[in-house]
């Protein structure tokens, strides 16, 4: 069976015809790493870079010359966002595998419940999921080359014991006495090597653990410092909401008080009105009364006096 060699980037094991060295000393790359790929500004994905220039994908270009330039989408907060409010990853995602779902890492509405996307149970987008890789992949390659230094210094360590051999052995045709002394040196010298070795190793293994916790923590900043992003951006809405809300019941005020204003003065119009007739009304009755008053006064007196003329004429009887 051929030996198998595995890829420096990404950890798969290939034939050796397969698999290319690069200008690095001890790096082995595959055909697919091999070929320079960059990472697209807006939609985040990896793309076969055409020149040094460009870091735009085709598909983001090309949806640029038709949509201008995008926004932020909606759920995952990705500049990918072209002819609506969402990127074109999410809208697949939404048909496949239905509405989005909070995701366990970042706590952003933004996961979709597929099976890929749960590492060690638990349920990641999909910018968490490229960042655990991404610190799986720096794990990795920091254990492959302590594993190198550890390889190289066991190499030494064997010929600093082959050395101590042949001292012994020359030593050995000498005086017994040196023989001795050389033996006695002999043996403790792999036994003093060795606790070197092993004080060397288990630094060695401590700093890769150490590697891996620390890109932990930064993938950890990362993500509160974008949810502290995200509740300022909050905070920022509900401040706007507020001063909107304000403004309109500022508004709504003025013009109660506007409304309040006018009616009183066509209330205040509409009763002068009223009075200056109910005065003039007034006026009228009294002159009238008086006209009759007069007018009965006249009518008695006519009365009387004509009673009186009857009675005084003489009788020609």
């Amino acid at each position: 069976m051929n030996p198998l060699f595995a890829c420096s980037r990404c950890f798969r094991k290939f034939a050796f015809e397969e698999i290319f060295a690069t200008s690095n000393e001890g790096d082995m790359l595959c055909g697919e790493c091999r070929t320079t790929k960059a990472k697209c500004n807006y939609c985040r994905s990896e793309f076969q870079q055409s020149g040094k220039s460009s870091s735009v994908c085709p598909k983001c270009s090309e949806n640029m010359k038709l949509y201008g330039k995008p926004k932020n989408c909606s759920l995952c907060s990705i500049t990918a966002a072209f002819k609506s409010d969402k990127c074109q990853r999410c809208l697949s995602s939404m048909n496949k595998y239905g509405p989005p779902v909070k995701c366990e890492i970042c706590q952003q509405t933004c996961a979709f419940n597929r099976s890929d996307l749960r590492i060690d149970g638990k349920l990641h987008c999909w910018l968490c999921k490229l960042s655990y890789k991404r610190a799986l992949a720096k794990a990795k390659k920091s254990d492959i080359e302590k594993h190198k230094e550890r390889a190289k210094k066991r190499s030494a360590d064997d010929g600093i014991k082959s050395g101590s051999m042949k001292l012994s052995n020359q030593s050995s045709s000498n005086r017994n006495n040196n023989a001795n002394a050389t033996r006695d040196l002999s043996k403790d010298m792999p036994e003093k090597i060795q606790k070197t070795s092993n004080s060397v190793i288990a630094p060695i293994h401590h700093q890769s653990d150490h590697v891996v916790a620390l890109t932990q923590l930064k993938e950890q900043i990362a993500t509160l410092q974008k949810k502290l992003q995200q509740k300022d951006n909050q905070l920022l809405q509900k401040d706007k909401e507020i001063t909107e809300w304000k403004g309109k019941h500022f508004a709504i005020e003025t013009e109660m008080r506007t409304r309040m204003t006018d009616q009183k003065k066509v209330f205040d119009t509409k009763s002068d009105i009223m009075n200056k007739k109910i005065q003039h009304q007034q006026v009228q009755i009294a002159t009238l009364s008086k006209s009759t008053k007069r007018s009965t006064k006249e009518t008695v007196k006519e009365r009387e006096k004509d009673n009186s003329s009857g009675t005084d004429s003489p009788n020609t009887n």
